[in-house]
C-alpha cells in the first residue's frame, strides 16, 4: 500500500540512496541517520 502523502523521487543511476520511513530526517525525503540520534 502506497500512503497518499507519497512522493517521486529521482536519482541517478548507480547511485545509492536511503529513503527516510522515521520522519526525522532534516533532509526529506533521504535518510541522514537522525534515526540514530
Amino acid at each position: 500500500m502506497i500512503p497518499e502523502s507519497s512522493l517521486t523521487v529521482k536519482i541517478k543511476s548507480n547511485t545509492k540512496c536511503s529513503i527516510c520511513t522515521c520522519g526525522k530526517s532534516k533532509s526529506m525525503p533521504y535518510c541522514d541517520n537522525e534515526h540514530r540520534q
